[in-house]
């Protein structure tokens, strides 16, 4: 039915991943008629109201969905080598570049504030102990809250008060 079809408008697919949001739990009915019966679907979500999807961690928080970043690497019982270290071979500005795209990719990825704050406090830490300067990461930060200020205000409703 018409109703039926609606409540596949947020189920998402990619690769082998996939995401079934709101369905009233009609996909889990149909989809042996979707996929062979070879193929088994293993339950990853956390809860009925969290789950991890891609990169993000998707829950649901009075009645509405918040998201943020995940990294599946932050579950591993050992240390994961990511972003670069400034100790290695590479132009520092690129290095401190890459900051900067970290902070807009959290921006993008994160729907509550308190989140993307930690966000930026994580990716400070963690790059001080790749032998960053923390006064540059804070030039960092500060460059993107003087670039994106008015989509700031926009999407979490308040002025920035990170403090770095």
């Amino acid at each position: 039915s018409n109703s039926n079809y609606k409540r596949f408008l947020y189920v998402f697919r990619y690769i082998d991943d996939l995401l079934a949001l709101n369905d009233k739990g009609l996909f889990d009915q149909v989809y042996k008629v979707i996929y062979p019966h070879v193929l088994t679907l293993n339950y990853t979500n956390n809860s009925s109201t969290n789950c991890n999807y891609l990169d993000m961690n998707i829950t649901i928080k009075d009645n509405k969905f918040e998201y943020k970043l995940y990294d599946k690497r932050n579950d591993f019982s050992f240390k994961v080598i990511s972003l670069p270290n400034l100790k290695s071979n590479i132009p520092v500005k690129a290095a401190y570049s890459v900051v900067y795209s970290q902070i807009i990719r959290y921006f993008k990825a994160t729907n509550n504030v308190t989140e993307f704050y930690n966000s930026l406090s994580a990716i400070k830490n963690k790059m001080i102990h790749q032998n960053f300067r923390g006064n540059v990461i804070d030039k960092q930060i500060n460059k993107f809250f003087r670039r994106n200020m008015y989509d700031f205000i926009c999407k979490f409703w308040c002025t920035p008060s990170f403090h770095n």
